[in-house]
């Protein structure tokens, strides 16, 4: 019997060791350069999320730079977006990251050029 309880414990440890170790990464992606420049209505998109999921999109841009977010779907429709002044970040709730596929997108909302950088982060998976 305690044989058996031993055999039991380290299937048990197997298990939740295997578990761990699939743990999909969140990895940081850029889709533009650092110092991008971004004429007046310029836009930039990064992949579509087929293997994985995309987690959050930033644009990093000066404090009077007005610029816009978002997640684009196959069928070229905007959800998740923000607009604002400065670096704008959006988060994905679980649910949101899992609702279709998209890929994250950014653009220069003003009349003005400037320089910024976009970029997201993934939650890979191991595509079958």
């Amino acid at each position: 019997m305690k044989r058996f309880a031993t055999t039991v414990a380290a299937l048990a440890l197997a298990v939740a060791g295997f578990g761990v170790g699939t743990a999909a990464a969140e990895i940081f992606r850029p889709y533009t350069a650092a110092g991008e420049w971004f004429s007046p209505g310029e836009m930039y998109g990064g992949d579509y999320d087929w293997c994985g999921w995309w987690t959050e999109n930033n644009f990093s841009k000066g404090p009077s730079a007005y610029g816009l977010i978002t997640f684009i779907d196959v069928r070229g429709n905007w959800h998740f977006g923000k607009q604002g002044l400065g670096w704008l970040r959006r988060v994905l709730t679980s649910t949101e990251q899992r609702a279709f596929v998209k890929k994250p997108h950014c653009r220069n909302n003003s009349g003005a050029g400037y320089q910024g950088g976009c970029f997201a982060f993934i939650q890979e998976a191991q595509c079958v």
